[in-house]
């Protein structure tokens, strides 16, 4: 059973989760680059740049993806079409092929849409914590006395047929 200490995203992607021709190095280096822009200040904060570093990874990896199956679809075909045929045909009819059997085109497009989603929301969630930080450093602290002016109200101007005088303020009971 796994135990249920708080893990790094990013650490164990680049343990277990990394592909041929992925580099860890870069992954880390993607999330120090996003940690020293981003400067979380508590755990959560933490684990959401890990999820956006993640989301990247994920994202890169689906439009790799979709290459690499159309490249694959398009050498199961070549067999069945002749040399005169476009290669925009043969990616069409690939594509149709793919619809028709396994459809893992259209089913990555899902994924990715997912993923898409995910790396959203936490940009989101992101920027929401960094305006609500630039607003709470804009703000006066508690404790600093705020520059009140001084009130008085002795005697307020009255304006009648074009003179100015003066006249005590009404008091309403």
């Amino acid at each position: 059973m796994r135990s249920l200490t708080p893990c790094s995203l990013v650490d164990e992607m680049t343990r277990n989760g990394m592909l041929d021709g992925e580099d860890p190095a870069a992954l880390r280096a993607q999330h120090e680059r996003l940690a020293a822009w981003f400067a979380p200040a508590d755990p959560l904060e933490e684990f959401l740049i890990e999820r956006v570093v993640v989301a990247q990874l994920r994202l890169c990896r689906a439009a790799i993806m979709e290459g690499a199956l159309t490249r694959y679809r398009l050498e199961e075909e070549e067999s069945l079409l002749d040399e005169q045929t476009s290669e925009m045909s043969r990616r069409c009819y690939a594509y149709l092929r793919d619809c028709a059997n396994a459809n893992s085109i259209a089913k990555l497009g899902q994924h990715e849409t997912r993923l898409r989603r995910e790396y959203d929301v936490c940009c989101k969630e992101v920027r929401g914590i960094l305006a609500a930080r630039k607003k709470e450093a804009a703000a006066p602290a508690i404790d600093e006395p705020l520059a009140e002016a001084p009130v008085t109200i002795d005697r307020i101007p009255a304006k009648r047929a074009g003179r100015s005088r003066t006249k005590s303020p009404a008091i309403r009971h």
